[in-house]
């Protein structure tokens, strides 16, 4: 008994340590995540002005001159640096602020995830006999305020779920309407005198984000601007994808049918395949989107696990030695299972690092900018971040030099700039941010010379000034399998240093291949984002100095 104690409790730290490690493979953020991660740097930087709150906002938060498709809740960055500031204070020059804030949001899904997990044990261990009626009742009610809490402020697609879930508890019956209405209207009159004010403030206008975003998506049909994907999408591709181990949907069906399991198994799987269903009908589809049916359909699938373990052998086991081999047999295939699945998200991991060329590319670009002996008495060191760059990494947080905490520095009125600094003191090198993707802008001759460095995918896109690519980020491009004789062939440009986790894969690539004999099953990776740096004329850097 204490071994499976301890077991269970190894498994359960287990999870935190998993979340923290590929955090470090892959710190940097993609586009989706964006809004937040912009939102929560301005909050812990810049603070809550209560004076000028217009100009004071408008000039320093980035979603004043990058709104996005939809205004976005506000509520979330809020606690997320609330809750990271004392850290940071505490820590210091030890923090990155953004790995930091984004290893706070990790641990708090991990603790969600434990506590599932522990209900999951308490519905079915021997206390589920204790639990009586008021006290599911309870559990109904406060599950119902936080569904419509979350639809309110966060992600308006959970009243989806929401839906599903309570259609459900009316059809069992395990509840009535008149014991969800109150606990509804309670959450969701708290959730409008929550969001509505604070997210009015940030945006300075009023308004309710995810009801602009509700009508954005659903009755405008944007989201489809996007791309779209067929109606069966979700099941055929998503979900297989989402739950694991191998043939986790198996085992999730098998859950439906088991004596000992299929009540509470149907509870986890009828409502949330519902919601699926439904949304399946929005033709912009995504595996995010879906993510909320991933924990109870896992938890059907464990379950669907232990019946076939515990009830196969007495089925077709003729006696007790066979019954035993049977359930050694069963044992040793779900281990395996489990093992594949611990090697495909490892190997996933590996694909997942490769995805972030922009974050890696500002890294490089930094350390560059450190070591250059030229910006040594330069104040300013202005950047153009293309489209590619922004969307896979480039932020607000990255963009600090040699601090804790990049300070804003409004050394320009073009409102397109991000800016990094070095805190309360003044910063011996300032970086600033272009994230320019007009057109017409970028195709003028005169608008590269204000730069003096580039992130930028494809160099034929710069139309103006003498440029010097300095090094390459690669990205992830596929499988490659190499055999004896046939060597990895380096993508253009060739002689140019490649850094950032591609070149990590090289390195790792080189170090396999030689210990195999020349074979290598991986990621092949091509360039991404190129470092480019412009050749300095005199009359150039006069001519920029004169606009700052």
């Amino acid at each position: 008994m204490l071994t499976v104690k301890l077991t269970d409790h190894l498994f359960s730290l287990l999870i935190p340590v998993v979340a923290l490690v590929h955090l470090l493979a892959a710190p940097y953020t993609k586009v989706e995540e964006s809004f937040n991660i912009q939102a929560t740097h301005d909050v812990l930087v810049y603070g809550t002005p209560l004076s000028n709150v217009f100009q004071k906002l408008s000039s320093s938060y980035d979603h004043f001159a990058f709104p996005g498709a939809v205004p976005r809740t506000f509520i979330g960055p809020v606690l997320l640096a609330g809750i990271a500031r004392p850290f940071e204070a505490i820590l210091g020059d030890f923090t990155n602020p953004q790995f930091l804030v984004r290893a706070l949001l990790g641990l708090f899904n991990v603790q969600a995830l434990l506590f599932f997990k522990r209900q999951l044990h308490s519905a079915c261990g021997p206390t589920v006999a204790r639990w009586n009626p008021s006290r599911a009742n309870a559990r109904i009610r406060m599950s119902v305020a936080l569904l419509v809490f979350a639809a309110v402020v966060f992600r308006s697609e959970v009243a989806i779920l929401l839906g599903t879930n309570a259609l459900w508890l009316l059809i069992i019956p395990q509840t009535s309407l008149h014991r969800l209405t109150s606990p509804f209207l309670v959450s969701f009159i708290a959730a409008l005198l929550i969001s509505v004010p604070i997210d009015s403030y940030f945006w300075q206008k009023p308004i309710w984000p995810e009801l602009w975003g509700f009508y954005y998506n659903v009755f405008q049909g944007s989201a489809s601007n996007w791309g779209t994907s067929p109606l069966y999408w979700y099941f055929t591709n998503a979900l297989p994808k989402l739950i694991s181990p191998p043939l986790g949907l198996l085992f999730v069906y098998s859950a439906m049918f088991s004596p000992a399991y299929g009540r509470i198994a149907k509870h986890l799987i009828i409502p949330n395949l519902l919601f699926v269903v439904i949304y399946s009908l929005q033709p912009h589809k995504e595996a995010r989107f879906i993510f909320y049916v991933v924990p109870p359909l896992t938890a059907a699938a464990a379950l669907g696990v232990t019946s076939l373990s515990r009830e196969l052998p007495a089925r077709i086991g003729t006696d007790a030695s066979s019954r035993r081999a049977i359930r050694n047999v069963l044992s040793l295939l779900f281990s395996a299972g489990v093992l594949l699945t611990a090697l495909g998200s490892a190997a996933m991991l590996l694909v997942s690092s490769l995805n972030y060329p922009g974050g890696e590319a500002l890294a490089a670009l930094r350390n560059m900018i450190a070591q250059d002996q030229s910006t040594v008495s330069t104040s300013v060191v202005t950047v153009h971040a293309d489209v590619l760059s922004c969307m896979t990494g480039v932020t607000l947080f990255g963009v600090e030099q040699g601090s804790p905490l990049p300070t804003h520095h409004q050394l320009v009125k073009d409102p397109e700039v991000i800016v990094g600094g070095h805190g309360e003191e003044k910063p011996s090198v300032a970086l600033v941010f272009d994230k320019t993707e007009d057109e017409a802008t970028l195709s003028d001759p005169n608008f590269w010379t204000r730069f003096d460095y580039l992130l930028i995918e494809d160099e034929k896109a710069v139309k103006g000034g003498q440029w010097d690519t300095l090094a390459v980020v690669e990205g992830f491009a596929g499988l490659e399998i190499l055999r004896p004789g046939f060597a990895h062939v380096e993508e253009e440009p060739r002689g140019v240093e490649r850094v950032g986790a591609g070149a990590r894969l090289d390195c790792l690539r080189e170090w396999v291949t030689e210990r195999t004999g020349g074979w290598w099953i991986g990621p092949r990776t091509v360039p991404r984002i190129r470092i480019m740096k412009r050749f300095k004329e005199a009359p150039d850097r006069a001519a920029k100095e004169a606009i700052y």
